[in-house]
């Protein structure tokens, strides 16, 4: 599930970070789909 979760977050950041900050800062935003994503 750990590895997953980490999985998931990765791919969404970087799909996130690539549509919003264009992969500018994939680190930061690790940390935030975290959250996101635990919520969703």
């Amino acid at each position: 599930m750990v590895k997953f979760n980490a999985d998931a977050v990765r791919t969404a950041s970087v799909a996130q970070v690539g549509v919003g900050k264009g992969a500018g800062a994939p680190r930061n935003s690790e940390r935030r789909p975290l959250t996101e994503i635990c919520i969703v």
